[in-house]
């Protein structure tokens, strides 16, 4: 209702990418979690996509990831430097920005660790695709719920927006 900045963020990331990448005829997997301090395995988990991402990259293909600089948004992992234990990203905003460290994946100000991986892709019925894209867009235009109370979608995250701006209520 305030128009949080992450509101656009907020949704279920693995089901919505897995789908999306689905209509265009691409098989993915990812891997998610999202840090605590309390963990005891969250190491493992950064070895255990490093050495995922390290994989993907020797078959030539990129891999999906949250925050992999200071801008939180989704970036690429593109190569790494095996010797210096760094990731080489592209981001958005940046057109060179820094490497990540190996220790640094899932470790933004956001802290989730989320990689999405490309694994294969099939031939599509571009008209299906095309139908799929547009049904999934009507339904999210007019969905009455959200996975988080505290946010909606669609018509209603418009007409949230309009109402901030009429009575001066943005974070």
């Amino acid at each position: 209702e305030d128009c949080c900045p992450s509101s656009v963020t907020v949704y279920d990331w693995v089901n919505g990418h897995y789908h999306a990448m689905d209509r265009l005829g691409v098989f993915t997997t990812c891997e998610e979690l999202f840090y605590s301090k309390h963990l005891h395995t969250f190491s493992m988990m950064q070895k255990h996509c490093i050495q995922n991402i390290k994989q993907s990259i020797d078959q030539g293909k990129a891999v999906i990831v949250w925050a992999p600089t200071p801008c939180l948004e989704f970036g690429l992992i593109k190569g790494y430097d095996e010797e210096n234990q760094l990731l080489i990203t592209e981001a958005v905003n940046d057109p060179h920005p820094d490497p990540l460290p190996y220790d640094n994946l899932g470790l933004s100000e956001v802290p989730i660790l989320y990689c999405q991986f490309v694994l294969d892709s099939s031939p599509i019925d571009i008209n299906k695709a095309v139908y799929q894209s547009l049904r999934f867009g009507l339904n999210e235009w007019n969905k009455e719920n959200h996975i988080q109370p505290q946010y909606v979608c669609g018509k209603k995250a418009y007409d949230y927006l309009i109402q901030s701006m009429e009575n001066q209520r943005l974070n």
